[in-house]
């Protein structure tokens, strides 16, 4: 049963996107496919369900408001039916998460957009941002890990305020590289390392995070 829905979800999910800008999928087979290596998840203690990334490829002829085929990543969380369907590769007292691998065409790409559900709702991004990566054929890249968080502030009156999500990022790349290989056995020898230059992205989107000790 719980195998059945989540078919229908995926099927239903790449209806959606197939309907709205086609989409990217994550199993290529061509002679110029690579694969793609991301560690994605949330920190324990946040209200989130489902943590979706998702990327394109880099057109510098497109037009702004033009639709291109779109690829994503997801990661599922809490007490939900497709929670139950995604193994942790990862957890601790902090975070947990899964590492997803996937293989698509050669060329260059940026996530550009994201989704984070929470009950009854869901957060989207209220500014642009591009997280740029390359895909070479027959190599990996791996783009870092990506860990959900809620923003929090103070308030004038000194109450703590909740707010919107924010995405630690750090690199995992040996212990992910493990699990990947675990995964999936066709995974290159030649593995790039395209953690992004925080540095280059505005906003306070996302922010360095060490790897946390005592993840497994």
């Amino acid at each position: 049963m719980t195998k059945s829905f989540l078919a229908l979800f995926t099927f239903l999910s790449a209806a959606v996107l197939a309907g709205c800008a086609g989409q990217i999928r994550g199993n290529h087979s061509g002679a110029d496919a690579g694969r793609v290596i991301v560690g994605l998840g949330a920190a324990e203690g946040t209200n989130f369900h489902a943590v979706t990334m998702y990327y394109r490829r880099i057109d510098p002829n497109a037009a702004p408001g033009d639709r291109r085929p779109v690829g994503s990543f997801t990661s599922y969380h809490g007490l939900t039916l497709m929670r139950a369907t995604q193994a942790r590769d990862y957890a601790n007292d902090k975070d947990s998460g899964v590492v997803l691998v996937q293989s698509i065409p050669a060329g260059d790409y940026e996530m550009h957009s994201f989704k984070v559900d929470i009950g009854g709702g869901n957060y989207t991004p209220t500014a642009a941002f591009s997280v740029r990566f390359t895909v070479r054929p027959g190599e990996a890249v791996y783009l870092g890990n990506y860990q959900t968080y809620s923003a929090q502030w103070t308030d004038i009156h000194g109450r703590t305020v909740t707010g919107g999500p924010r995405f630690a990022v750090s690199n995992r790349l040996d212990s992910e590289l493990a699990l990947a290989r675990a995964k999936a056995k066709d995974i290159p020898a030649t593995v790039t390392n395209g953690m992004p230059d925080l540095r280059s992205l505005r906003g306070p989107l996302f922010i360095a995070a060490a790897a946390p000790a005592g993840s497994r």
